[in-house]
């Protein structure tokens, strides 16, 4: 960048960021924030499968299946208590917070409603708009993850007793 334009926004996706609010709008005052929330069980069936995928590789020592289970929730607790303790915080003007099942159901309108909260460039002329058609256009035929597991009755109830707030703030049934 050679400061004759304005830079490019910067954009960070990483749920580990939703507990750090109150540091990122210290280093980034003028930073905006989209939340995307999605079903706590749904939540916790992801966070399952991806330590089932992906943190093998990253572990010093097998943990047990109790480990894991307690450190998605305690993880969970953490981020959630952190971002709707800290999202105060951000003015409204620089927060959008949205559904994971919106954004997934319509996307072009959710990301054309971002654009509008946010009062970015216009979505449709700044091609922003055709450029994510062609994107959305790409992942025809995608076939999404189908979980094989499901949630017990025991692991629903650990769930509505450990992560129940966060159903009533975002809107989710028990």
């Amino acid at each position: 960048w050679d400061g004759t334009e304005e830079p490019s926004p910067l954009l960070i996706k990483s749920p580990v960021h939703t507990g750090r609010v109150k540091l990122l709008l210290q280093l980034f005052p003028k930073a905006k924030f989209i939340y995307i929330h999605r079903n706590p069980y749904d939540v916790f069936l992801s966070a399952a499968r991806m330590a089932d995928t992906a943190y093998w590789y990253s572990y010093l020592n097998t943990p047990t299946n109790k480990e894991v289970i307690e450190f998605i929730v305690w993880q969970y607790q953490c981020l959630y208590r952190n971002y709707t303790r800290d999202r105060s915080l951000i003015s409204r003007e620089n927060l959008y917070e949205l559904s994971f099942n919106a954004l997934n159901g319509d996307p072009m309108s959710e990301i054309a409603n971002i654009y509008e909260h946010f009062g970015w460039k216009d979505f449709v002329k700044s091609g922003m708009k055709d450029s994510v058609a062609r994107y959305l256009s790409s992942l025809q035929g995608y076939k999404k993850s189908t979980r094989s597991k499901s949630l017990t009755p025991e692991q629903k109830n650990m769930i509505r007793s450990m992560w129940g707030d966060s159903f009533e703030t975002f809107g989710y049934k028990l």
